[in-house]
This record gives structure tokens, C-alpha cells and sequence, in this order.
């Protein structure tokens, strides 16, 4: 696996981990434990859902499977082989989780300088965010999403280990 694979994978972990850290001052989320454990890279959240005030409620994992669902099948039906639709579907699930939430975030008043891959050959393309924004104030340089994903992943990876199965993360939690 090379090195900038691990990097760029390891820095989407941080980035949704700060995500998630943010939204949970407005939400509950459900997180589900890993079905296995990643070694080369560190392990992402699956968010299956995040639930805001009254019946204010956005399920994440569902809308993704759907979505990428929908971007497999028109990735065949453009002659792409089976193996390469398989393969950019489990990609494009980080990808498209980390568009999602940081749309939810604009919502709350960030916005984000990115950067973006050049999705080769017809594929998705990826934002990576490098600064954020909260009302228009530089929030979180890409070292802070680092260092503050970092402990904010390794703490929701923790509970989810806890549990066997989904793991209620209530608003405001630590």
C-alpha cells in the first residue's frame, strides 16, 4: 500500500471524525462497530444516522448505499467492467459520506477551502477540505483537522468496540 494512499486515506478518517465531533454539539448519531478492522490505514465511522432536534433526523448510511447504488449502475451501464464499478463504489462511500457531512456542516455556517482529485477516467471527484470556516473565521487549519480527528476518531472507535452492534453517541457527548 503506498504511502500517499495511507496518508490521504488516514486524513479523510480525521476530517470525518472532526465532522462528526462538530455535529454532535447539534445531533445524536448512531455509529455501527466495523465489520472488520482496517490495519493499514486508521478505521472510519460508519454514521448510520444523525439525529437533530424533534423528528429532525438524516439517515446517512442509508442515503449513501443509494446513492453509490446509483453511481455503480451508471458506471456499468457506460461499460465499465464489474470489478472497477465494485472497487470505485467502496471508494466513492468515503467520499460521498465526507460531501454529505460537510454539506450538512455548510448548513451550520462552514464553509471550506478544498482541494480536488481530478477523477480520472469518468470517476467521482473527491474534495479534500484543507481549512474551515465558521461564519466567514478560520476555524480549523488542516494540522488542527489532524491532531483534532485524530483523538476524535480514536474516541468513537473506542466506543464502538465497547458495543457489538450500533453504538448511540448522544449529543454534546465528550
Amino acid at each position: 500500500m503506498s504511502t500517499v494512499y495511507r496518508e490521504m486515506r488516514n486524513y479523510q478518517v480525521y476530517q470525518q471524525a472532526l465532522f462528526l465531533g462538530i455535529l454532535n454539539q447539534s445531533s445524536s448519531m448512531i455509529i455501527q462497530k466495523p465489520i472488520k478492522k482496517a490495519i493499514v490505514t486508521q478505521q472510519l465511522v460508519t454514521v448510520n444516522s444523525l439525529k437533530f432536534s424533534g423528528d429532525d433526523q438524516i439517515a446517512i448510511s442509508d442515503l449513501i448505499e443509494r446513492r453509490c447504488k446509483e453511481m455503480m449502475k451508471l458506471d456499468l451501464s457506460n461499460g465499465l467492467r464489474e470489478k472497477t464499478a465494485i472497487r470505485r463504489y467502496e471508494t466513492n462511500k468515503v467520499t460521498e459520506v465526507l460531501h454529505l457531512l460537510s454539506d450538512i456542516l455548510n448548513e451550520f455556517g462552514f464553509t471550506f477551502r478544498t482541494s480536488k482529485t481530478t477523477g480520472k477516467n469518468k470517476s467521482a471527484i473527491a474534495e479534500t477540505v484543507n481549512v474551515m470556516y465558521f461564519k466567514g473565521r478560520k476555524a480549523y487549519s488542516r494540522q488542527q483537522i489532524t491532531q483534532i480527528g485524530m483523538k476524535i476518531n480514536q474516541y468513537l472507535y473506542e466506543k464502538c468496540a465497547e458495543g457489538d452492534g450500533n453504538t448511540i453517541i448522544e449529543r454534546n457527548d465528550p
